[in-house]
Parts: structure tokens; C-alpha cells; sequence
């Protein structure tokens, strides 16, 4: 899969193999980076565009580091 990423005013075209999204729907999330999109109305059409489009353009979300922590 790939999808589209905004970096210091240049595109990126970045593999991932996994994506994630949220219970409430808000946030796509992509464990090797990271990194969260903070896309809210817009998420789950995103994620099924990644899904089965193999794409995605999130330059115009915004993003942030974050850890995820896995409670055993």
C-alpha cells in the first residue's frame, strides 16, 4: 500500500503494510512510523481507499508522533 505524505514542502510517496483506524472513527494510525492522521469525518473513507486502492493523499492532515502501548 501506499500513501501520500506532505513533508517540508515536498510529496513523499511512503510503503506501509499496515493501518489502523480508531473506535471513534477520527484517526488513522500507521504502526511502523508512528504516526497518526488526525482525519475526522474523513477516516473511514480513507482507510477503505487504502484498503482497496492501494492509496491514500493525507498532505492535508494534520499528524503527530505517538506511541502505542499493548496492555497483556
Amino acid at each position: 500500500m501506499r500513501i501520500l505524505i506532505k513533508e517540508r514542502h515536498s510529496f513523499v510517496i511512503t510503503e506501509i503494510t499496515e493501518v489502523e483506524m480508531d473506535n471513534d472513527k477520527s484517526t488513522l494510525y500507521i504502526p511502523k512510523y508512528g504516526m497518526k492522521y488526525l482525519t475526522n469525518d474523513r477516516t473511514e473513507e480513507l482507510f477503505r481507499k487504502i484498503l482497496f486502492e492501494g492509496y491514500a493523499d493525507l498532505s492535508e492532515f494534520n499528524r503527530e508522533r505517538c506511541k502505542r502501548e499493548v496492555l497483556l
